[in-house]
């Protein structure tokens, strides 16, 4: 092939890329709710609160349990080409056996710091729905000793399933100094208002 023909077959292998980011960029995802199905009425707020027992993992190694509870206001914003968005108004719970600086033997409790904290539905790959948070930051204390820490997160990113938000070792990263966590498990979504079912879509 001439340099002529390679040049012009890269320009278009680079145009078609572009076109599929832009493309996968430009989706729109959208709160739906049940019963009935369909989508969550476009600048009504849905209040959900939420449940979690999960493991958190340090990257010395350590492991550790927690149970998390969290409340969050959905909405799909009124223009149809635009993301449901979410804000995070409520997050606390207890941990046992870390993260820094805490110890195996203290149980410690974790607070949302900055709240609210506001997300926009995102589609990380196709059919892959996410609530993308930021602005995350959470403080662990610990109850014996009384120190503190705040984890903020760059990434912050569950996956969205039907009444289920599912954290996983790649899609959050909370980070203290030279210190990383990464949540894993399920957030239980539990909609008010009378739907028994919500998810993205």
């Amino acid at each position: 092939m001439s340099i002529r023909k390679l040049t012009a077959a890269l320009a278009v292998a680079l145009t078609l890329s572009l076109v599929a980011v832009a493309g996968a960029q430009a989706s729109v995802v959208r709160w739906w709710v049940a019963p009935p199905v369909g989508e969550l009425t476009p600048g009504t707020p849905l209040t959900v609160g939420t449940a979690a027992k999960l493991k958190i993992t340090e990257n010395t190694g350590a492991i550790g349990k927690c149970v998390i509870k969290d409340v969050e206001v959905v909405e799909n914003p009124a223009s149809s080409t635009l993301s449901g968005v979410d804000q995070m108004t409520a997050f606390t719970g207890l941990c046992k056996q870390y993260p820094y600086p805490c110890t195996t033997s203290e149980t410690v409790s974790v607070s949302g710091v900055g709240l609210p904290w506001p997300s926009v539905l995102t589609e990380p790959s196709a059919g892959v729905f996410a609530d993308s948070f930021s602005g995350v930051a959470i403080e662990f204390k610990c109850q014996s000793s009384g120190a503190t820490a705040i984890y903020t997160a760059s990434l912050f990113e569950p996956r969205v399933l039907t009444n289920k938000l599912v954290f996983t070792f790649a899609n959050n990263a909370l980070k203290f100094g030279i210190h990383e966590i990464h949540f894993m498990g399920v957030d239980k979504l539990i909609p008010t208002g009378g739907f028994t079912k919500i998810r993205a879509k």
